[in-house]
C-alpha cells in the first residue's frame, strides 16, 4: 500500500533486486563450546558495576581495546556486538540457549575503529595503546 501511495503521490517507481552480501556464521567448534553456561544466582568476582551500583551480569563490557567480558550474556548479544565490531552480518548458528559467561581478548586491526555494543565508535583515551600486536586476531580468539 505504501508503494502505491508513493507512486501515486510522488510519481516514484520502485524496483526490486536481490543482492548477495558477505556474512559470517558463528558456529560451535568440534570439541563443544568453551563457554560456561550461567546459572541463576551466579556471582562474579571483580564484577563491573553499573552507575546505579547494580551488578553487570547480562551486560557485555568492553574492557579496553580488544577485550570483552560477558558475564551471563545471551549469545544473540555477543553476535550483535561482533557484527558491529566486524562491520558485517553474523548469523548465530551455535544453537546455544540461555546465558553464558566468557572473556574474549584479541588484537584489534590497526586503523580499524573500536566499536561499542551499539556500533558507536569508542573514543580511545589519550596514551592508550592497542593490545600486543602479536596477540590473536578476533577470528582466532573466537
Amino acid at each position: 500500500m505504501v508503494q502505491l501511495l508513493l507512486a501515486d503521490r510522488f510519481k516514484l517507481s520502485l524496483g526490486h533486486e536481490t543482492k548477495e552480501l558477505p556474512v559470517y556464521a558463528l558456529v560451535v567448534a568440534k570439541n563443544n563450546p568453551k563457554l560456561r553456561e550461567s546459572k541463576p544466582g551466579d556471582t562474579y568476582p571483580n564484577e563491573i558495576k553499573s552507575a546505579d551500583g547494580e551488578g553487570g551480569a547480562g551486560t557485555l563490557w568492553m574492557r579496553g581495546m580488544g577485550s570483552l567480558t560477558g558475564p551471563g550474556v545471551r549469545i544473540a548479544e555477543l553476535v550483535g556486538l561482533l557484527s558491529h565490531q566486524l562491520d558485517r552480518t553474523i548469523l548465530d548458528e551455535t544453537g546455544l540457549q540461555g546465558r553464558h559467561d566468557f572473556t574474549l581478548q584479541w588484537t584489534p586491526v590497526e586503523n580499524q575503529p573500536i566499536r561499542g555494543i551499539y556500533g558507536n565508535p569508542i573514543s580511545v583515551p589519550q596514551g592508550a595503546t592497542r593490545s600486543d600486536a602479536s596477540g590473536p586476531s578476533i577470528f582466532t580468539a573466537m
